[in-house]
């Protein structure tokens, strides 16, 4: 399976530096629906949804990890880290709109794994 691995600007109102989301995509995401593993957070990693790899490749299924901002590759919001009203549901779900806006997502569609 192909593996993409970049970054993707991520525009935060009130926020004044350019942020960005890292991401990992495998297999043809703009083919076939892919996978999106949301990690729990803030603050954990996509690491710990590692282990889903083989069970994913071995179905075909396209899948995508990223990590949410403030998170391990992702860009890191000093100016917001003390701000807990910033840290809720709205920034995570522009976050996971902006991913889906990035890949065209709307066109194939799309599934989604996450907890927290």
């Amino acid at each position: 399976m192909s593996i993409r691995e970049g970054s993707i600007p991520f525009d935060i109102s009130n926020v004044r530096e350019k942020c960005f989301t890292w991401y990992r995509a495998i297999g043809n995401i703009n083919k076939t629906p892919p996978l999106i593993l949301v990690h729990g957070g803030p603050g954990a990693g996509s690491d710990y949804h590692l282990h889903l790899t083989k069970p994913l490749e071995a179905t075909s299924i396209p899948y995508i990890f990223y990590n949410q901002v403030s998170c391990s590759h992702s860009s890191l919001i000093r100016e917001r880290a003390e701000d807990k009203s910033f840290w809720g549901f709205d920034v995570f779900c522009a976050e996971l709109d902006n991913l889906v806006d990035h890949f065209e997502l709307q066109k194939v569609g799309f599934s989604i794994y996450g907890h927290s």
